[in-house]
C-alpha cells in the first residue's frame, strides 16, 4: 500500500526527490568499490602467502619426519584465507552490481519526463483505490487477444 500523501506530490518534485537519493546513494559506491578492491588484493596475497608456506612446509620436510600440527596449521591458514578471499570477492561483487543498478536507475529516472511520470502515477492511485496493476491489464488484455485468437 502507498501513502496517500505520495499521490499529492507533484511529479517535478518527486522526480527530484527520486534522483537526488539515487544519486546520492551512487555517489559512495565508487569509494566502496575502491575500499573492498583493496582488501581483495590483500586477501589474494594472504592466501598466495599461507599457500606457498604449505607447499614450501611440504617440499622442505620428509613425509616421515612432517610435524602433523604444523601441516594441519598450515592447511588450515590456507583454508581461512581462501575462505576470507571468497567472502571479500562476494562483497565487491555485490558493490558493483549495487554501483551497476544505481548507474541504471539514475539514468532511467532522468530519462523519465513529467507526462510519464503523471501517468505511473495515475497507475499508482488505480492500484491504491482497488484497480488492477499495469501487469494485470496488460495480462488481462493478452488473454482475451489470445482467446479470440483459439476460439
Amino acid at each position: 500500500m502507498q501513502d496517500k500523501s505520495l499521490l499529492e506530490v507533484s511529479p517535478h518534485d518527486l522526480l527530484g526527490i527520486i534522483l537526488a537519493r539515487r544519486e546520492k546513494h551512487a555517489s559512495r559506491l565508487p569509494k566502496e568499490e575502491k575500499k573492498r578492491d583493496e582488501e581483495l588484493t590483500r586477501a589474494y596475497e594472504l592466501y598466495n602467502e599461507s599457500k606457498n608456506a604449505l607447499a614450501e612446509l611440504l617440499a622442505s620436510t620428509p613425509e616421515t619426519e612432517l610435524d602433523p600440527l604444523a601441516r594441519t596449521q598450515a592447511e588450515n591458514s590456507v583454508e581461512e584465507n581462501e575462505t576470507h578471499r571468497k567472502r571479500v570477492m562476494s562483497i565487491l561483487w555485490r558493490v558493483r552490481s549495487h554501483l551497476k543498478e544505481a548507474l541504471a536507475a539514475i539514468e532511467y529516472w532522468s530519462a523519465m519526463n513529467e507526462t510519464t511520470l503523471s501517468t505511473l502515477l495515475e497507475d499508482a492511485n488505480r492500484v491504491n483505490e482497488g484497480g488492477m496493476s499495469t501487469f494485470a491489464l496488460n495480462k488481462s488484455a493478452a488473454n482475451e487477444q489470445g482467446d479470440g485468437v483459439h476460439g
